[in-house]
């Protein structure tokens, strides 16, 4: 009921409590009710005004003037889709060791499966979803396993099903073979996938919420927990995961994390170095000629692996705005062209100063400064033609070297089109003073700017957020919104 009002409240169903009322008795469910067992109406109305006032308490909600409104946090996890116990649980966690989690994160992974698969998403009076049985009487050690790990929450060591769940999504998320991984936890190759898919799920859930501006979160933090929701949704370490994405996306023939893996076991951890390796060797590792005939063939031509996700309505919004010629040629454009249309698209907004600082008369210098008042960013813009199309580390980070002789209070940003491989993002998470930045996510923001609905300042703090840029920090209308109210 929680999550309900919550929705209702943050997507403008429902600002008052009498109408909160009012749409339960307009429900399918009461009129259910009402034939069945009309006692239990009062029932369902006290629950919602309850849930209300516990949400209002929690501070997801806020009344005022008489109206329910939805605080950032609270349309964060109504979007998210947790239920509002989950998303508090996990706030009160990260209020009191945000700052462990940025400096040994890796270190705390086991923690954090764990509190997940702890949480009331799978074990609260109403779970939302279901852990999975071990299936079998082998004897395990998931308890000892645990206590060598460092929690941050207790273990409760008769809690035999959710301690063997995370013991199984720990080894997962590292790669271990599956086998190995039921003969230690007693959890199938099967219900472990299901699971892996609904921890991801719930993990990515709970970046989202911790991305609210307000709350202060770093973005480096955020960046991280969305890495180990991929990880543990492919059952693979960061490296393996554009190899599987890719060989998923073009339909390679039995190639799994278990092919992926033993690749990284060889060394072979980038396109690069698959594309340079022996075809007999990659045949020996991958069981079969045909599969990696596949492979390559699937590295050498993937197209659109990551495309522009706001393509359709950046055209309609850029029309409405008057920027049509401007966004086509941010779309169209690549190496050099690119870094003038972005520049383009950066004047439109007058407040700011756009200087090319790579004009051909000096060597090694970023592209692009933007400067406003004693705000400054120096961006490296870099673009790919190869396949699949995805801003290597070496490029990303360019930009720091490019940089060395400016003024280290001056900002460093790359714009990546079409966006970074799995390296660079892994690499960002340590960085302390450059941002990653895709190119549909930048435009997105541009076109808020341009709307009127982001402040150029907040801008500029946004795209000098240390780590893998994340719109849920910029505020604002998204653009789907803005073309629904012109």
């Amino acid at each position: 009921m929680r999550r309900t009002v919550l929705a209702l409240v943050t997507f403008g169903v429902v600002n008052k409590r009498e109408l909160l009322t009012e749409f339960f008795q307009h429900s399918f469910y009461w009129h259910q009710i009402q034939e069945r067992n009309p006692k239990k109406l009062d029932d369902v109305i006290a629950t919602g005004l309850k849930s209300a006032d516990w949400l209002i308490e929690n501070k997801l909600v806020e009344e005022d003037y008489g109206l329910l409104l939805p605080t950032p946090v609270g349309k964060a996890v109504a979007q998210s889709g947790l239920l509002p116990t989950t998303a508090m649980a996990f706030l009160e966690l990260l209020g009191k060791n945000a700052d462990v989690l940025d400096r040994e994160f890796e270190r705390h992974i086991p923690a954090l499966i764990h509190l997940v698969c702890g949480c009331d998403e799978f074990s609260g009076n109403r779970p939302s979803r279901f852990l999975p049985w071990p299936a079998g009487r082998a004897p395990v050690n998931s308890n000892g396993f645990l206590l060598a790990q460092p929690l941050l929450g207790p273990l409760d060591r008769t809690d035999n099903r959710t301690n063997q769940c995370a013991h199984a999504l720990i080894l997962f998320s590292r790669g271990e073979p599956e086998r190995n991984i039921r003969h230690q936890t007693n959890i199938p190759s099967g219900q472990l996938h299901r699971l892996a898919t609904d921890i991801a799920w719930v993990l990515d859930g709970l970046r989202k919420i911790a991305s609210v501006p307000e709350l202060g979160y770093s973005q480096t933090l955020t960046n991280q927990l969305s890495m180990l929701a991929r990880q543990i949704q492919w059952g693979a370490p960061a490296e393996a995961l554009d190899m599987l994405r890719v060989a998923q996306r073009e339909g390679v023939p039995g190639f799994g994390r278990q092919r992926a893996l033993a690749l990284l076991q060889q060394g072979i951890q980038t396109f690069d170095q698959l594309l340079a390796s022996a075809k007999d060797t990659l045949s020996a590792v991958l069981g079969s000629e045909r599969r990696t005939t596949a492979l390559l063939s699937a590295v050498a031509t993937c197209l659109g692996f990551r495309g522009d996700r706001y393509r359709k309505v950046h055209i309609e919004l850029a029309a409405k705005l008057g920027l049509t010629d401007v966004i086509d040629k941010c779309s169209s454009a690549l190496g050099e062209e690119y870094e003038t249309a972005m520049k383009a698209l950066m004047e439109v907004e007058r407040s700011w100063t756009v200087t090319t600082v790579d004009d051909g008369k000096q060597q090694n210098v970023p592209d692009l400064l933007l400067t406003l008042g004693n705000k400054s960013v120096l961006i490296e813009c870099k673009t790919t033609t190869k396949n699949p199309p995805m801003i290597k580390k070496e490029d990303a980070f360019a930009v720091m070297q490019k940089a060395v002789d400016f003024d280290p209070a001056i900002f460093r940003a790359t714009l990546g089109k079409p966006g970074y491989d799995e390296h660079s993002k892994k690499k960002v998470q340590a960085a302390k003073d450059i941002t990653l930045i895709e190119h549909d996510v930048f435009v997105e923001g541009m076109l808020r700017v341009c709307a009127g609905k982001v402040s150029p300042s907040d801008f500029i703090d946004w795209i000098a957020m240390p780590g893998l840029t994340e719109l849920e920090r910029l505020g604002g209308s998204p653009s789907y919104e803005i073309l629904r109210e012109l």
